[in-house]
């Protein structure tokens, strides 16, 4: 009995190992399945569910970086047309200041023209009046010159009357009584000046 439990685990063993040795590829399979399998599938589950997040993020990011490249760009372009715009206002503003500039020198300029025209006609005719009266001042200082000079000769006593009439008082007071006879009166000619023109 014993020895036929024996042959029987024998051929229980030699049916195994033959079992194994036929599906021993099978075997190593179902092996690696029970041991692995499970740790696979959810690793295998665990990088499809990263890679689907991974794509997912991957679209967001780019759909934002779209986003933000086409704000950006708005921006840009709302910038430089707002850069334009003053620009081309600040071009306005300058040519009118220009204008303004060249129209305010042109009202001054003609402004001092007309000043500097009213002052040299006010002065030219101060000149020719004040030239007028010193004409008449001249004239008539040369009026009074010759009427002076007529004056003096007629009024004049001659010299050599003079000269007697001196002698002739120093005799008296020295008390003499002689006294020279009056010479006569010989009347001189008397020169004649030209009037001057005034």
């Amino acid at each position: 009995m014993a020895k036929m439990m024996k042959d029987n685990q024998n051929a229980e063993e030699t049916q195994n190992a033959q079992a194994m040795a036929g599906a021993s590829g099978e075997s190593i399979d179902q092996i690696r399945e029970i041991l692995f399998g499970t740790a696979q599938r959810e690793q295998q589950s665990h990088m499809a569910q990263m890679e689907a997040r991974v794509a997912k993020n991957a679209a967001e990011a780019a759909d934002r970086l779209k986003t933000l490249e086409e704000t950006l760009l708005g921006r840009l372009d709302k910038m430089a047309k707002n850069f334009e715009t003053k620009i081309d206002q600040l071009s306005e503003n300058l040519k009118q200041a220009q204008a303004d500039a060249r129209s305010e020198l042109k009202e001054t300029a003609d402004d001092l023209a007309d000043r500097l025209s009213e002052v040299e006609t006010r002065l030219g005719g101060e000149l020719r009046e004040q030239g007028d009266g010193l004409r008449d001042d001249i004239a008539g200082l040369r009026a009074e010159l010759r009427d002076a000079e007529r004056r003096l000769d007629h009024e004049k006593t001659d010299r050599v009357d003079l000269g007697n009439h001196l002698v002739e008082i120093g005799r008296r007071l020295s008390g003499e009584e002689v006294s020279l006879p009056p010479e006569p009166c010989v009347e001189r000619p008397r020169k004649v000046k030209s009037d001057a023109k005034a």
